[in-house]
């Protein structure tokens, strides 16, 4: 299981993704550091020039690695979603504080 701390993200299998403090999702379903960076991404580029690769995968990401990232990323929803049935959407109590 994935462990981010810090910003470093470690896999199950010891591998480490530095600076990551922020990783998100879009409605298609593109992976990346932040709101730039794409870290799993359709390259529109390809649409035009069939040479160019279709998929980023700047971190080489293994089939492995997106499944367990998959898992954290919706773990993380998961307990927002419960939080803020727990606490209410106005209390920082929803929010997981590092101090």
């Amino acid at each position: 299981m994935i462990t981010n701390k810090n910003g470093i993200v470690v896999f199950s299998t010891g591998r480490q993704l530095k600076n990551l403090r922020w990783i998100s999702i879009n409605s298609s379903l593109e992976v990346s550091n932040g709101w730039i960076n794409e870290m799993l991404a359709y390259d529109r580029d390809h649409d035009r020039d069939k040479q160019i690769e279709p998929v980023l995968n700047p971190y080489c990401l293994t089939v492995e690695e997106i499944a367990e990232l998959s898992d954290y990323m919706m773990g993380l929803w998961l307990q927002l979603k419960e939080n803020v049935r727990k606490f209410g959407v106005k209390s920082p109590e929803i929010f997981i504080i590092n101090k």
